[in-house]
C-alpha cells in the first residue's frame, strides 16, 4: 500500500482499516501487532478527514482478513 492514502477509495480504507484490525488482534508478535495498530491509526485518520465514521475495533476485526491487503 501507498503512503499516500488520497489515491484510494473510501471502500478501500476500510477494507485496509479492517485488515489491520484483524492482524493486530490475531499475531502473536508484538512489534507485528504494534506496526498494525499504527497502521490501522493512520487509516482512521484519512477516513476522518472525508467525514466517514470509523468502525468499532471488533466489528473490524470480524470483517477482515487476517495478513490482507492494507496490513503491515
Amino acid at each position: 500500500m501507498d503512503k499516500n492514502l488520497t489515491q484510494y477509495s473510501t471502500e478501500e480504507l476500510l477494507v485496509f482499516h479492517s485488515n489491520a484490525c484483524r492482524t493486530c488482534s490475531r499475531t502473536l508478535d508484538f512489534d507485528h501487532a504494534a506496526r498494525n495498530e499504527q497502521q490501522a491509526n493512520k487509516l482512521e485518520n484519512e477516513l476522518i478527514l472525508r467525514d466517514v465514521p470509523i468502525p468499532y475495533f471488533y466489528n473490524a476485526v470480524e470483517r477482515g482478513t487476517l495478513n490482507g491487503e492494507g496490513s503491515c
